[in-house]
C-alpha cells in the first residue's frame, strides 16, 4: 500500500469521530501528497542517474564476436612490431655513432646507402600493414600510425639526400646531422607512445560475445 493510501485510510478514520477530525483529515492528506510528491520526485533522480550510468557504459563498449577480436588483435599486433622495428631502425640515423668517417668517403657512402636501404624496406613493411588493414582500424589509431610513417618517411629521405650531398662534397660529415633531425625523432617517439595508449584504451573498450 502506497503512503497515499495509507493516509487516506488514516483519514477516513478521523473522519469518523467529528468536525475535528475532517479538519486534521484535511491536513494529513495535503502533508502526505507533499511528502509523497518529493519521496517521488527524489526516487525518480535517482532512478535517471543510474540509468545514464548504465546508458554511459555501453556506449563505451564495443560488442564484437571472437572472431573478430581476434582479428584486430592480430592486426595491431602487425602493427605495432613493423612500426617498432621502424623506430628502432630511425633511432640509428638520428644519433652521432651513425656518423662515422669511414676508410674512404666511398666505402662510408655504401655502408650508408646499406642502411637506408634497410630503413626503406622497413618503412615499406610499415605502410603495408597499415594500408592493407586500413579498412579494420579504427579512425583514431590509423590516424596515428599514419603521422608516424609521415615523420619517418620525412626523416629517411633527408638523410638520404644528406648522404648524397656528403659524397659530392657540399657538407660535411658533421653537417649531416642537426638538432632539427634529433627533434623529429623526439616527436616519433612521443607519437608511439600516445599510439600504444590509444591502443590499449580502445582494445578495453572491446567486448566479446560469446
Amino acid at each position: 500500500m502506497s503512503l497515499k493510501e495509507i493516509c487516506s485510510v488514516v483519514g477516513a478514520i478521523i473522519v469518523s469521530v467529528g468536525g475535528a477530525g475532517a479538519i486534521i483529515c484535511g491536513v494529513s492528506s495535503f502533508l502526505a501528497n507533499r511528502i509523497a510528491d518529493r519521496l517521488e520526485i527524489k526516487y525518480q533522480q535517482t532512478l535517471d542517474k543510474e540509468l545514464e550510468k548504465y546508458r554511459s557504459a555501453l556506449e563505451q563498449k564495443r560488442y564484437v564476436t571472437k572472431t573478430q577480436f581476434d582479428r584486430e588483435y592480430e592486426i595491431y599486433g602487425q602493427l605495432s612490431k613493423a612500426f617498432f622495428e621502424l623506430q628502432i631502425k630511425l633511432s640509428t640515423i638520428t644519433h652521432e655513432d651513425c656518423y662515422i668517417e669511414r676508410k674512404s668517403k666511398k666505402e662510408t657512402y655504401e655502408h650508408d646507402i646499406y642502411i637506408f636501404k634497410e630503413l626503406t624496406t622497413c618503412a615499406g613493411k610499415a605502410q603495408g600493414v597499415l594500408f592493407e588493414n586500413a579498412a579494420f582500424l579504427s579512425e583514431t589509431i590509423f590516424s596515428h600510425y599514419e603521422k608516424i610513417y609521415d615523420l619517418a618517411n620525412d626523416q629517411f629521405w633527408i638523410f638520404r639526400q644528406r648522404l648524397d650531398d656528403y659524397y659530392n662534397g657540399k657538407i660535411s660529415m658533421q653537417e649531416r646531422l642537426t638538432q632539427a633531425d634529433k627533434d623529429r625523432y623526439s616527436s616519433i617517439a612521443k607519437e608511439m607512445r600516445e599510439t600504444n595508449s590509444a591502443l590499449r584504451t580502445y582494445l578495453n573498450t572491446l567486448s566479446v560475445i560469446e
